[in-house]
């Protein structure tokens, strides 16, 4: 409790993930309370499913975005596209809702790292973009978020090359089962 106290305090990346899954198990809900229904346990797994013998990213992308939607109502996954990068959104459909910002962060984290996956293990961002102001803690943001950084956008979004839309879908039902379980 003392740690709290400390503005540089922080906790290592395995607790981080201990208490992520313990989270989700004692709720059953993948994106642990901020969302206005659950994500129940196995819907990310469902997401990267969905996106299994696309024949492109940009196929995948689409195909996680639709998947997604089925399973929530608060945020839609929007591909983007602007010059030579491509990206993907995030979009609050009720106007209304405050800036959840451990919410965006959180999605875009794991979104990039399912369309990273998806592509075989390497999606290198240009730009992270986030609908908020900067947060006292950024200056620690390099660590999980390793591109330019731009805050107080009007939507939370990840760029990467729009050459790597069509990069083929690398990955099976093994490769997700293992993936699964490193996760």
């Amino acid at each position: 409790p003392a740690l709290l106290q400390q503005a540089g305090a922080r906790v290592t990346a395995d607790q981080y993930v201990a208490l992520f899954r313990q989270l989700i198990e004692h709720l059953d809900d993948e994106a642990i309370g901020f969302l206005s229904r659950p994500l129940k346990r196995g819907s990310f797994a469902l997401m990267a499913r969905s996106a299994l013998g696309a024949t492109t990213l940009e196929v995948a992308q689409r195909r996680v975005a639709s998947a997604f939607r089925l399973l929530q109502d608060d945020v839609l996954l929007e591909p983007l596209r602007d010059g030579g990068l491509a990206g993907l959104a995030l979009r609050l459909t009720d106007p209304a809702t405050p800036r959840q910002v451990f919410l965006h962060e959180l999605l875009l984290r794991i979104f990039w790292r399912l369309l990273a996956w998806l592509a075989g293990g390497q999606l290198p961002v240009a730009r992270f973009d986030f609908a908020f102001e900067s947060p006292a803690y950024a200056a620690g943001y390099g660590k999980v978020f390793p591109a330019e950084l731009r805050f107080g956008q009007p939507q939370s979004a990840l760029w990467f090359d729009a050459a790597l839309l069509q990069q083929p879908v690398r990955r099976d039902e093994t490769a997700l089962r293992a993936f699964m379980a490193a996760t």
